[in-house]
């Protein structure tokens, strides 16, 4: 083999083992009653996709896994102050898919807390983004036991 071949062969070789490498993220599921999160599920994304692709899958399957694959899209990530916040919106047209994690102030400070650990991601070391903002059909509303206010929700500086 010539080593033109052979130095493509090895780019590519390189190029591959790139691409194949993961981030385990984790999908938190919050108690209220014991006020800890545990890790639910582990999953891998892979580290060449930008922030703005992982964070529709995650939501997607921390979705799946805790909240009976409710939607929640991501809808942009605006940098404000300096940060780079995430906007999610929890999807309920017919206001009755999300009902029920919403009851009660448990139910809800679970809900709530479930999808700020989860999307925040504080103990990831890789590049993230710094705050979410949620909101419920678009807008920022006051619920019963839970609130999607224009606050956002920042994410904890990780020490190396």
């Amino acid at each position: 083999m010539d080593k033109k071949r052979l130095s493509l062969i090895f780019f590519f070789l390189i190029l591959f083992i790139f691409a194949i490498q993961t981030t385990k993220i984790n999908i938190y599921k919050f108690n209220s009653s014991t006020n800890k999160a545990i890790v639910q599920k582990k999953i891998s994304l892979l580290k060449i996709l930008p922030t703005d692709k992982k964070l529709p899958i995650l939501a997607s399957k921390m979705s799946k896994e805790l909240f009976n694959g409710n939607k929640i899209n991501l809808t942009q990530i605006k940098t404000e102050n300096g940060k780079e916040i995430a906007y999610f919106n929890l999807e309920d047209t017919d206001k009755k898919s999300w009902y029920q994690y919403f009851q009660g102030s448990s139910g809800a400070q679970e809900t709530l807390e479930s999808i700020k650990l989860t999307l925040l991601q504080n103990e990831l070391k890789d590049n993230w983004i710094d705050g979410i903002k949620l909101t419920y059909n678009g807008e920022f509303t006051e619920l019963d036991h839970i609130s999607f206010d224009s606050t956002p929700y920042l994410r904890k500086q990780v020490k190396n």
